[in-house]
Formats: C-alpha cells, structure tokens, sequence
C-alpha cells in the first residue's frame, strides 16, 4: 500500500499524519499557540480515520517539540472472518471493507489461513475474489476426505 498523507494547516497549526503500512506518524511544522488546540485538532483526525491505539504522549510531545515522523497510532487491518466447517473440510473466509488507510492483501488471507492450519486446497481465485467483494462469503480452500483403505492380507499356497 503506498503511504497516505493528511496535511493539515490550519488555525490549528501546520502538520502532516502519515500512514504507512499500519504505523501512522505525526510531523508537526508549526504548532498553534495554544498548543492544546492543536493536540486536540490531530486527536479528532486520528478518530476520523478510524486509528487504533494513539499514543497521546507521543502526539503531546511532538505538538510541543515540534518533532517529526512520531509513531502516534496504528491503522487497524479489515476484519478478516475465516470459518471452518463441513467437518473441518471446507474453509469460508469473508473480509471487511478497505478503507482509504488500510487495507487486506493475499498476504494477510494467507497467513490468516495459516494460523487456522489451513495449508492444502487453497483456492487463489477465491482469494481473490473475496478481496474484491468484501462482505461476500467464499469457499477459500476445500479439503479431500479421508479415504480409508483394506487391510492387507497374506495368502500361502
């Protein structure tokens, strides 16, 4: 995903939030002079963009520093709902909606896959597709039954 930038200035003050991956950084140019006013106008931002886990330390003390590239927050991933059923043979995967911040590549389905010990019978179009139509459920990987075999047996003659 390439880098998103907000670029604020404004009576605010001047500043940049970056998104980069699911790391967002703060660099402050210019603080307003009521430095609160300004803490409060990249807090409101960061809950506009659906941030998860800002560090409001960090966003104070880049505000009154006047720092650059601070890690403040992270931009939660789309959920990703994987179920197994049909006797552990057959695995369903619906993702959430991307959004301009963050989004799900292949890579993420499959190391979701992977957590759940789903290895064989991936299906990649299906990967794909449910990629491209969030909140649609798809047959992502299918397993084959157990075939059970005879006992050998000895004949002497």
């Amino acid at each position: 995903m390439d880098i998103i930038k907000e670029v604020v200035n404004d009576g605010s003050g001047h500043y940049v939030l970056e998104v980069d991956n699911a790391n967002v950084s703060l660099t402050v140019f210019q603080a307003n002079e009521d430095s609160k006013k300004t803490i409060t106008s990249i807090t409101n931002l960061l809950k506009k963009m659906s941030a998860s886990d800002v560090d409001d330390t960090s966003v104070k003390k880049a505000v009154e520093a006047s720092l650059a590239n601070v890690s403040v927050a992270k931009m939660p991933k789309p959920n990703i709902d994987l179920r197994i059923e049909d006797s552990d043979m057959t695995a369903y995967i619906t993702v959430g909606k991307n959004s301009k911040y963050s989004t799900l590549t292949k890579e993420d389905i499959s190391a979701a896959l992977d957590k759940a010990g789903v290895v064989f019978g991936i299906d990649d179009a299906a990967v794909q597709q449910a990629l491209n139509n969030p909140g649609s459920r798809f047959i992502v990987a299918k397993g084959q039954p157990v075939i059970h075999g005879t006992d050998a047996q000895l004949e002497f003659k």
